[in-house]
């Protein structure tokens, strides 16, 4: 005998089934992905660095196309033109008659010309366009660094949010036993209502903390993935093994001459200024005469250079040198030597601005990174002292001797001070990062 299985039971467990299917659909998966992992996949997916590689390939181009101006310039062509007839065709001597013109004309001409000089301006044409490249990539190792940072910023942002969760995590376990605990004593008379009260609210405070931390994991996981092209339901998992290394600190000035030396930045503008002053060569160039010389092959029919006129291909050719002169330029050209000399002043004040804002930033990294670890030196002490006050007001609650209220308030202190340290320690770390990129030490 069959069973009948209840429609509305059936209906039901379709419900849950259609329920079920997004969330296992929808699943997210762990990855475990260290720092270098981590900086490795973001400086892969970077559009930022995508973008700078452009520039660059923009700027080889525009070298080549310098380049390409020193190649001769070689040109063919081709022509046909026919003639309308005259009232005369030929012309006659005697017995002798002479073909005036033809109907069809055909002819084929191929030309060389070169620029033999042009006053260097195609030499330091070439020379700039090669320095711009230079600069160019200059830039990508610049934006290079900056990716890195910010992918390190957001590793330990992600790491801080995530410890700070299991440390509440942690904290609602104790208070949950906490409740229980005098829960029971409510039951054997030992305390009051209001006690359980107080626990059950310090409970609800501790897991609003938990949602806002969850939340916040959340938001900053997805800005994460996006950094580093991970799919949208992927939960990343820090390894907090990988982000604390063994640090050898300099002085102040030692960071500062490092940056002045090895931030891309500054070289890059260096470069541009040599471009600058290579501007103004090349306007100075206007000045000097240009010298060219050029060949030409003629493959005409007929071929006007012969007479009497033959309905028949014959070749003839040229050669040349020319000279000119604009003399215009030796009253004009100023204005467009004033504009590059412009361009290489304004280029120098650039630099002179950049290395100040530099050894600024040095020195504020380097002032945050010690202070941090006058921080880290605070919070140790400070979890210390919040451990002992919540052991001796634990021990003087269960001897009867101290109010719940303050035993509460000691376990918030504690729980407070913990993440506190946790927030110190990845502080100073990601200020010695951040000081490294400052002064052109990030590797």
């Amino acid at each position: 005998m069959k069973m009948k299985v209840p429609k509305t039971l059936l209906k039901l467990a379709q419900s849950c089934l259609l329920l079920v299917l997004p969330l296992i659909s929808n699943g997210q998966t762990t990855q475990k992905i260290t720092l270098n992992d981590a900086i490795a996949k973001g400086l892969q997916q970077s559009r930022e660095l995508k973008m700078d590689h452009t520039k660059v390939d923009m700027a080889v181009a525009k070298y080549n196309s310098a380049k390409d101006a020193l190649y001769p310039d070689v040109k063919l062509a081709a022509s046909y033109t026919y003639l309308s007839d005259l009232d005369q065709k030929t012309l006659s001597f005697g017995p002798v008659s002479f073909l005036l013109y033809t109907n069809n004309n055909y002819m084929g001409h191929a030309s060389v010309t070169e620029p033999v000089f042009v006053g260097f301006r195609e030499k330091y044409a070439e020379e700039s366009a090669r320095l711009l490249v230079e600069a160019s990539k200059l830039d990508v190792e610049k934006d290079k660094d900056d990716v890195v940072i910010n992918i390190i910023n957001s590793y330990f942002n992600l790491y801080k949010a995530q410890t700070t969760r299991t440390q509440i995590q942690d904290n609602i376990t104790q208070i949950k036993q906490r409740l229980s605990e005098v829960q029971d004593a409510l039951k054997s008379g030992a305390a009051i209502q209001n006690d359980v009260l107080r626990v059950q609210l310090q409970l609800s405070n501790t897991q609003l903390a938990e949602i806002q931390a969850t939340d916040n994991i959340n938001i900053v996981n997805f800005n994460m993935g996006v950094l580093l092209g991970l799919p949208a339901n992927t939960q990343i998992e820090i390894d907090s093994a990988s982000m604390f290394a063994a640090k050898n600190l300099k002085t102040s000035d030692e960071y500062q001459r490092d940056a002045l030396n090895q931030r891309q930045e500054l070289r890059a503008g260096v470069v541009r200024t040599q471009a600058a002053e290579t501007g103004i060569k090349i306007a100075k160039g206007a000045y000097f005469p240009t010298v060219g010389v050029g060949a030409d092959y003629f493959y005409a029919r007929p071929n006007q250079r012969y007479f009497p006129v033959l309905d028949e291909f014959k070749p003839t050719w040229d050669a040349g040198i020319n000279l000119t002169w604009d003399l215009t330029t030796l009253f004009t050209n100023k204005h467009q030597i004033a504009e590059a000399q412009a361009g290489l002043d304004q280029s120098l004040v650039a630099n002179a601005m950049q290395g100040d804002n530099i050894r600024m930033e040095v020195n504020s990294s380097y002032t945050t990174y010690v202070e941090s670890l006058k921080r880290i030196e605070v919070a140790k002490t400070a979890v210390e002292q919040a451990t002992e006050n919540y052991r001796t007001l634990t021990s003087r609650y269960n001897n009867h001797v101290s109010l719940l209220s303050d035993l509460l308030d000691a376990n918030t202190l504690l729980l407070q001070s913990k993440i506190n340290e946790t927030l110190a320690t990845a502080d100073a770390e990601l200020a010695y990062k951040k000081l490294l990129k400052a002064s052109g030490n990030l590797k």
